[in-house]
């Protein structure tokens, strides 16, 4: 179930609390409930098991179990790291958690036990931020070389040899997703910390806009304008070259990206040529 936020950064869960009255129609004794969603802290205790509770009569923890496994796939591989991610599990009680274990490891390469139901939900928190803010670092070093007319992309590389304690991103286009796009959010929300530096990466990662050429020459425009998708795919960036070429655009460009038109995917490793 989506938990997607408004412009503020605000979580929206209505979606979520929806489906949680539905569960809580059919939710009996003796049932184990597994949330996967993104959310943040606390909405699993305070919000989706006081709505079974409110609906059902039931305790959780004594009469149902819940727990929180968020999910970590990335899109295309669904099924491959469901098998070989490690699980993160945490539940409502001591019960719940080990329930979950059980299923998890029977299906995963193991299952990482948790101490509550928030510290379940901080693991997906943390692993979007960190990498957001990772590539907002990136694409950071990126304008820096701009202006001493250096390659980025040499640079990093350069930088990234032999060196194993901290290997830096390289700059892209299409910092997104849905995932990445909100859950830096959902940390800051959650962190209670004033300007968490998950929000100030974000904030650095959205105002990219895209322009092209009919080449297969991409321009990153890195200047905040009113209206800035928040996610661009592959496929999209594909679509874009498309529409390109058959209008036969030409333009600037800053950070040119080498399109492979047989396999999209390969397009999010820009070369300078």
């Amino acid at each position: 179930v989506g938990t997607p936020v408004d412009k503020y950064g605000n979580v929206d869960l209505n979606p979520l609390g929806e489906v949680s009255k539905m569960i809580a129609s059919v939710l009996r004794r003796g049932d184990h409930v597994m949330l996967r969603s993104t959310v943040p802290l606390g909405v699993s205790r305070n919000f989706v098991a006081k709505i079974f509770q409110k609906f059902t009569n039931l305790k959780p923890g004594a009469d149902f179990n819940i727990s929180f496994t968020p999910e970590r796939t990335a899109e295309g591989v669904a099924m491959e790291e469901l098998r070989t991610l490690p699980q993160i599990v945490g539940g409502f009680s001591d019960s719940c958690t080990l329930r979950s274990a059980d299923f998890w490891n029977g299906i995963s390469s193991s299952a990482v036990q948790m101490n509550s139901l928030e510290a379940a939900e901080f693991v997906k928190l943390i692993n979007n931020s960190f990498r957001d803010l990772s590539f907002a670092f990136a694409n950071e070093i990126s304008l820096a070389c701009e202006k001493f007319n250096i390659n980025a992309f040499d640079l990093i590389e350069s930088a990234n040899i032999g060196y194993k304690r901290n290997k830096i991103a390289m700059p892209s286009p299409g910092v997104g997703g849905y995932c990445l796009t909100k859950d830096p959010y959902l940390y800051g929300f959650s962190s209670k910390i004033k300007d968490p530096l998950s929000v100030l990466g974000r904030k650095k990662n959205l105002p990219i806009v895209l322009d092209w050429k009919w080449k297969g020459l991409l321009k990153m425009v890195w200047k905040k304008r009113k209206k800035v998708s928040q996610e661009l795919t592959a496929n999209e960036i594909l679509e874009l070259y498309r529409k390109s070429f058959r209008k036969g655009f030409s333009g600037r460009y800053r950070i040119p990206f080498r399109l492979d038109k047989d396999n999209p995917r390969k397009s999010f490793m820009p070369r300078l040529y």
